[in-house]
């Protein structure tokens, strides 16, 4: 059975009727899961799967990763009957290909959109993508068959509610004060939550609480995405937001010296981005010379590279070449050199540094 998505309901709506769905065995033709909760799209991968396919079913699954694709491949998939089971499945993930992609990838995607209405009513398609794009042809042409479920940030309270219970479904409970510490070291990612919340259900055993203590013994503070959106911060000049980081980052005991070194080091990995993209180089190329997988190159240091002017990341890393001397020869405090560092980048004032 199939039946168009409604448009407009929040992800918590949408949830709640796709498990119904699934449950009562009503199924639409193409699934795409999108935005940038990835433990909400795995997790909702692995129900659909279940759905679909028989327990353990690996013969009618074909799934493809990655930007190497042949339209043709995925046709001559799509078009085989399933194999002693009533459907096939297609999993795309992380293949970019609802999204802005190369003329390769783009070839593909728009051969896709021109055949998968006509695809044998056995085959469903199953598309994992972060980021997607509505103007592309191939979404277009899903649109009438498709549930769209968006598994992007699901706001502070969802967030709370849905970790609190986890907890007591381990049998712990754990108060307003303590959750928002631990929220704070952890940020919104739902599978970093994930992963946390299980580390400390696991050192409270035996225990029906969760203590400030125990938050703090155990979850560690993601301090390289902070410093990255820090980074984000003063590229867009917004002062206020990146002293917010800043402050946050110190409630929770972080020193103001490791806070800088990193700095440091992102702003430097920032422009040997920039530089290597603008000498040509590939996404994977980069990704080698810097240590990073090139999905991360592509995803978070790119855009943000290209964020800032000509010019502006060499001065960035030098103001923090420049503060790191200032505190260590005591003229400042290692405290008051970050804040005035930061103030400066986002406003473009570095005198403070340069008398």
């Amino acid at each position: 059975m199939a039946k168009k998505t409604r448009k407009g309901p929040d992800f918590g709506t949408l949830q709640k009727q796709l498990n119904q769905e699934l449950g009562q065995g009503v199924f639409h033709r193409i699934y795409i899961l999108t935005g940038s909760q990835s433990y909400l799209r795995s997790q909702n991968e692995k129900k659909l799967l279940a759905a679909l396919l028989e327990d353990g079913d690996t013969m009618n699954l074909t799934l493809y990763t990655g930007e190497d694709l042949s339209a043709e491949t995925v046709i001559d998939q799509a078009e085989t009957l399933p194999f002693f089971a009533d459907r096939r499945v297609i999993l795309f993930r992380g293949t970019g290909i609802l999204g802005k992609a190369g003329a390769k990838l783009s070839a593909v995607s728009d051969r896709l959109a021109s055949y998968i209405g006509g695809a044998p009513e056995t085959t469903f398609f199953i598309f994992n993508e972060e980021n997607t794009d509505a103007r592309k042809k191939l979404w277009k042409a899903c649109a009438p068959d498709a549930f769209v479920l968006p598994c992007a940030d699901i706001g502070e309270a969802m967030t709370a509610a849905w970790t609190r219970r986890r907890f007591t479904s381990a049998g712990l409970s754990i108060g307003d004060r303590v959750l928002a510490g631990f929220l704070a070291r952890t940020g919104d990612d739902l599978a970093r939550i994930a992963a946390e919340t299980d580390k400390l259900t696991a050192y409270c055993w035996g225990r029906d609480q969760v203590t400030e203590r125990d938050v703090a013994a155990i979850v560690s503070i993601h301090l390289e995405d902070r410093i990255f959106d820090m980074i984000g911060a003063i590229a867009s000049g917004q002062t206020d937001r990146a002293l917010s980081l800043y402050m946050d980052l110190l409630a929770l005991q972080t020193e103001p010296q490791p806070i800088l070194a990193l700095l440091g080091r992102q702003m430097g990995r920032l422009l040997e981005v920039r530089e290597l993209a603008a000498a040509g180089r590939s996404q994977e190329e980069i990704g080698k010379a810097i240590g990073l997988h090139p999905f991360v190159v592509r995803k978070e240091y790119l855009p943000l590279a290209r964020r800032f002017a000509p010019g502006q990341l060499e001065t960035a890393l030098e103001a923090c070449a420049e503060a790191d001397q200032i505190y260590k020869t005591g003229r400042m405090t290692d405290r008051i050199a970050v804040e005035v560092l930061l103030t400066g980048l986002c406003t473009g004032r570095l005198a403070p540094f340069r008398e």
